[in-house]
């Protein structure tokens, strides 16, 4: 290949170090549409928020939500299993799951037998916004990908475990700072969530730093670069570079 498109900083760095030409590489800051949910967040009202706190029995400060697939790679046992024990901690913890997949009725029967835990669905536009709005952070144990860029946009820190499965858009995120990360066990992840809820002065700072992160990041930016990219390549071409 003549050029080398890569989602993020970290992508570039591999393949120039495998001896690929700094020169030829555009980073694309790989996004979603945040402009547009940042808006949705926005337009959540304070009676909505109210109605959609007092159907899930949530209290602020100690609500949690996870998006993504509801399937086995994303540690959906360590979730539940982590959430059954900050409960028996803290009764006003819930855990509310955006999404769908094949470990959906494991969600389902945990809220049904009375864990602190709410399954949502499929969470897209305006209902995603609501539940990212009620959340104080995210708990996405493996696999956190895209749901970085959800993260930092709505302001919600993630707390995540040191996990083989993480892709690019996990490097967004800055340990301490809007990522907290554990060994991937169940009691010392839900010792970290507590920590957490127990801070709330740590939970503000972080939902602060990642909203000013976000700032870089979106969908506009993306595409720029990688029309950039594609511009640059162009002219290396009828010069005769490559």
């Amino acid at each position: 290949a003549d050029w080398f498109f890569a989602y993020t900083p970290a992508g570039a760095e591999y393949v120039i170090a495998q001896g690929f030409p700094r020169g030829n590489t555009t980073v694309l800051w790989n996004s979603t549409d945040t402009t547009t949910l940042q808006s949705d967040i926005a337009a959540v009202t304070a009676a909505e928020l109210h109605a959609f706190q007092s159907e899930h029995g949530l209290t602020g400060g100690h609500t949690a939500l996870f998006l993504g697939g509801v399937d086995e790679r994303k540690g959906i046992d360590l979730l539940l299993r982590s959430a059954q024990e900050i409960g028996l901690v803290d009764p006003d913890f819930r855990l509310l799951v955006g999404g769908s997949g094949q470990m959906k009725d494991a969600v389902v029967s945990a809220s049904a037998s009375g864990e602190p835990v709410r399954f949502l669905g499929r969470l897209e536009g305006r209902q995603k916004a609501l539940a990212l709005a009620a959340a104080d952070f995210l708990m996405i144990p493996e696999w956190v990908g895209l749901v970085a860029v959800d993260s930092l946009a709505s302001g919600k820190p993630v707390v995540s475990t040191h996990h083989e499965s993480h892709s690019p858009e996990f490097e967004y995120l800055v340990e301490g700072e809007t990522l907290i990360t554990t060994r991937h066990e169940p009691s010392e992840y839900a010792q970290a969530v507590l920590s957490l809820i127990g801070t709330p002065e740590r939970l503000a700072r972080m939902s602060h730093l990642g909203l000013r992160q976000a700032r870089n990041l979106s969908i506009e930016r993306m595409a720029s670069n990688f029309a950039t990219g594609i511009l640059n390549w162009h002219a290396q071409v009828k010069s005769g570079i490559v």
